[in-house]
Parts: structure tokens; C-alpha cells; sequence
């Protein structure tokens, strides 16, 4: 155990390399996932997935993400749940066999394409949530508004979307940078799925020229698992 009495004796077990990725942000920032059988999963800021033995730092197998799929801004992290990893590029979800890396199915194209200027949009940025044989993640700012997703686990079909910019004329008020969407992983309890929703990426003096609430940015959202019908809201900052 690590304790107060041991934890200055830590050293370096063992270092991998993460090469060819010049994200925005670095190269890597997100959690490891771990599974039973001592392998730790992680996904860099380019989109590549790593599994590595935790004992002794070998590199398992290693998913390579194509430069089309991927902007170098993130998403943060998979998720590890019966035996498959779950993730997402900027643009796609996809499903891998957790014991070899073999890709088991990658959807089309779910966020706008963006580059690394941001020019269209931010794309997927969070790690996706796996409750009940179902995905539930988001796009974050988008030129069209953010959307909110529930794929089928086995296979990756699109089963419902939500807009979270609500009036269509209005998802467009961030610009090039993007409306709305989502920067966390939802949580999912007792058929409700919970979205923290972001801002707009408008001026100070666009929010004061054109006043808006602009549902539902700045807002928690509960959806209904197996729909996506809105059951309520609660907007922190009217926009």
C-alpha cells in the first residue's frame, strides 16, 4: 500500500513512448483504464489507443487512429466494459476487442470535420459512457450545435440524437467555434442520462446585442434513456 510513510521511495516502474502527436494540448491527458487481467488501456491526445502491461510496462497492442479521424485536441480517454474498449475519435465511436485491439465496428462520421485551427467546430472530446448494451456520448462545440448520442454497444448504430442548441436559427451563434455540446461523460442512472452542456463560443457584446437564453447551453439536461425525449433542464446562465 502507498502511505505517508513509503510514498517518497516511489520510483519509475517503467515509461512508454508516445510519438507523432501534436495535439493542442500535448499529447496525452487523460485517465487510464484498467482491467482484470493487469493491462492498463490509454488513448493519447491523437486518438490512439495503447494497451500496456501494468508489471512491466510491455506495450500490448496498439490502435492506430487515421490523421482524417482526428484533429490532435483530444477525446479524453476509453472505457473498459466486458471485455471491449470503447472510444471515440474527433469524428467516430468505435468498439475494440480488448484482449488484441481488433476494431470490432467505428461509426461514420458523427461530428462535424474539424481541423487543427478549429476552423469547423471542436468534434468529440469526452470519453464515452456504457450503461445497459448502450453508448451515450456527445460532440462538443459545433458549427450546427452540439449533439448528444445513444449507439447501439454491439454495433455501433446511431439509436437516438439530441440537439442541445434547441432552436434551429440559433445554433449557429458561436460561430466557427462552435454552439453548445458537451466537454464530460454523461452519467446514466435509473433510465435517465445526464449532460452537462457548455457555452457558446459568442462575444460578450453578441450576448448583449442579441439577448437569448439559447436553450440548452449552459444547462444541465436529464434525457430519457431509451428516447432521448427531454424529461427537464436547469439552465446555470442564461446566454
Amino acid at each position: 500500500q502507498i502511505n505517508s510513510s513509503n510514498v517518497t521511495q516511489l520510483k519509475v516502474a517503467w515509461t512508454i513512448p508516445i510519438v507523432g502527436v501534436k495535439g493542442l494540448y500535448g499529447v496525452f491527458s487523460s485517465t487510464p483504464v484498467f482491467g482484470p487481467n493487469g493491462v492498463a488501456y490509454l488513448q493519447d491526445l491523437g486518438d490512439n489507443v495503447y494497451a500496456v502491461n501494468t508489471k512491466t510496462g510491455k506495450l500490448m497492442w496498439k490502435y492506430k487512429v487515421p490523421a482524417s479521424d482526428t484533429n490532435g485536441e483530444g477525446p479524453n480517454g476509453v472505457t473498459l466494459v466486458d471485455g471491449r474498449v470503447y472510444g471515440n475519435t474527433n469524428t467516430r465511436a468505435f468498439a475494440l476487442q480488448a484482449s488484441t485491439g481488433e476494431q470490432l465496428w467505428k461509426t461514420p462520421a458523427l461530428s462535424d470535420p474539424s481541423g487543427p485551427t478549429l476552423k469547423a467546430g471542436q468534434g468529440i472530446n469526452i470519453a464515452p459512457q456504457v450503461v445497459d448494451g448502450k453508448i451515450f456520448m456527445s460532440t462538443s462545440g459545433q458549427q450546427t450545435g452540439g449533439v448528444a448520442y445513444e449507439l447501439d454497444a454491439n454495433s455501433g448504430k446511431v439509436l437516438w440524437s439530441f440537439h442541445e442548441t434547441k432552436v434551429p436559427s440559433e445554433r449557429g451563434a458561436g460561430g466557427p467555434l462552435g454552439t453548445g455540446g458537451a466537454w464530460g461523460t454523461p452519467v446514466v442512472e435509473n433510465g435517465t442520462v445526464y449532460f452537462g452542456i457548455a457555452n457558446p463560443y459568442r462575444s460578450i457584446n453578441d450576448a448583449i446585442k442579441h439577448p437569448t437564453r439559447l436553450l440548452y447551453n449552459d444547462s444541465t439536461v436529464a434525457l430519457d434513456e431509451n428516447t432521448g425525449k427531454l424529461k427537464w433542464y436547469m439552465q446555470g446562465v442564461p446566454n
